[in-house]
């Protein structure tokens, strides 16, 4: 997270299985995410590169040697965990490479949250997504979903990350190549905290991802 601290995720996984071993990369926050994180008895690790890829990428390369199902999850607490349990399962005990959660949307109105998908993100989301399942066809529904568990196997297959909002195409893509074992789960999705600040910047980064989905195709 860079502009919301982690307490509320960190909080949620906690109570799902205790025995999680969470780690949180501090991609450069402007909140003190680093020091609050800290004091919840989880692992921090900063990335100094502003970019979900680079955090990622940073966070892939610190899993302890006793991780066997690695799971990604944004920290802006847009992501309902009732169904983390359920991806894991899948994943450890019914062989699956990565399990995706395909964003449904929760609107709650007494809830004072932005809106779900700003303007243009929705149509974004939706072209990406077929594009994605046309170029590299690996069972993703959600191609930009940031709900994800993976293998072990997987993630150390996993050579890109250097990256911003790329990351999730360079994933599908790697799942294609790999002809990898991929399920989805609809997990609902709602709006980001009051106060709280997108750092993906619609036309900009959208182009990126377009750009890194046809590179990955051609060099492919």
């Amino acid at each position: 997270p860079r502009s919301e601290n982690p307490i509320s995720i960190i909080k949620q996984i906690k109570k799902i299985d205790s025995k999680i071993q969470i780690l949180v990369i501090d991609n450069a926050s402007t909140d003190n995410s680093y020091t609050i994180a800290s004091k919840f008895g989880v692992k921090v690790i900063k990335e100094s590169k502003k970019g979900k890829g680079y955090a990622v990428k940073k966070g892939f390369s610190n899993l302890s040697t006793d991780c066997q199902v690695v799971v990604l999850v944004d920290g802006d607490d847009t992501y309902d965990l009732s169904k983390l349990k359920q991806a894991i399962v899948l994943v450890d005990e019914h062989g699956y490479d990565m399990v995706v959660g395909t964003r449904v949307t929760k609107v709650n109105n007494l809830d004072p949250r932005s809106k779900v998908f700003r303007a243009g993100h929705k149509t974004g989301n939706y072209v990406f997504s077929k594009l994605s399942q046309i170029l590299h066809p690996s069972g993703v529904i959600d191609s930009l979903s940031g709900f994800r568990v993976f293998s072990r196997n997987f993630v150390e297959s996993f050579s890109g990350g250097a990256s911003e909002f790329e990351i999730e195409a360079e994933l599908n893509a790697h799942a294609s190549f790999i002809k990898a074992n991929v399920e989805n789960i609809e997990v609902a999705y709602r709006g980001r905290p009051a106060g709280s600040v997108s750092k993906l910047r619609t036309y900009r980064d959208g182009y990126k991802i377009l750009k890194i989905n046809f590179k990955i195709f051609i060099n492919e």
